[in-house]
């Protein structure tokens, strides 16, 4: 998730619309909890439960706002018509023997890929977070899931080892760049090793990664059914990070919305 706090612009929530929206996902007494505790700079953890989900909450990082935006206000949810079509094209797959796949990149704590096995608790999902702290807390909330499979890695064109640079915006908004000490991987070989699988659907949220995914294996993006992507050219003026992406949407018939910050590619074929 890349940090709203900081940065302004047409879609930022405003700090009154975050704390709604940790109030609708852990209600009020625990949204209160977090919050003093945040306001007191008091580390550790809150236990909250969402939807069937025992979660814990870092309230002095990015984890309040990532609850508020996945399950407050519920940026990855599908629209009836286009979640039906979904449902069918995974029933089909899985009546020939094909497991439907959900590619969660930028994976953060976890909260997004139990957001989806909770959408979709037949399909696979890979859970791929870069940030060491971050993917020992989604592991943790990921445990139960046994369709969930957490990778710690950075999707990337190479498998050669990245570098992570930190943020000033708290865990949600890391991003990487070419070094050493933290593992990569390229989407079509991680795909490859999972056998009898097809993707269903793909969220990216990688922090300006977006190109060097994408170009390097636009076939995956062109056969996938729901493209969820989290645009992130304001914190990289001129890289053009979607160009790929609009490449692979020109040859094929898509419906696109836009929910919070996210933008959703529907494949009609």
């Amino acid at each position: 998730m890349s940090s709203l706090l900081g940065r302004w612009g047409p879609r930022m929530p405003s700090i009154t619309s975050h704390i709604r929206g940790l109030v609708r996902a852990a209600g009020l007494g625990k949204a209160s909890e977090i919050l003093l505790r945040r306001a007191f700079g008091m580390t550790g953890f809150v236990s909250v439960i969402v939807q069937g989900h025992k979660i814990k909450v870092r309230p002095t990082d990015s984890d309040l706002f990532v609850l508020s935006q996945i399950f407050g206000w519920e940026e990855y949810k599908i629209d009836p018509h286009h979640l039906a079509r979904l449902y069918k094209v995974a029933e089909d797959w899985q009546a020939s023997g094909i497991k439907p796949l959900i590619v969660d990149a930028g994976a953060n704590v976890g909260y997004s890929a139990l957001y989806f096995a909770t959408l979709f608790p037949s399909a696979c999902i890979v859970a791929i977070e870069p940030d060491p702290n971050s993917f020992k807390i989604l592991s943790d909330h990921t445990r139960p899931k046994s369709n969930i499979m957490p990778v710690h890695a950075a999707l990337w064109s190479h498998d050669r080892g990245l570098r992570l640079q930190s943020s000033n915006n708290d865990s949600w908004s890391t991003q990487v760049g070419e070094g050493t000490g933290t593992p990569s991987k390229r989407l079509d070989v991680l795909i490859t090793s999972i056998p009898n699988a097809r993707v269903l659907i793909i969220k990216l949220d990688i922090e300006g990664a977006e190109r060097e995914v994408i170009e390097s294996c636009p076939e995956v993006f062109a056969e996938t059914k729901c493209i969820m992507v989290e645009p992130h050219d304001f914190m990289n003026h001129g890289a053009a990070c979607l160009f790929p992406l609009y490449q692979v949407a020109a040859k094929r018939k898509f419906d696109t919305l836009i929910n919070g910050e996210n933008l959703m590619l529907f494949a009609l074929d």
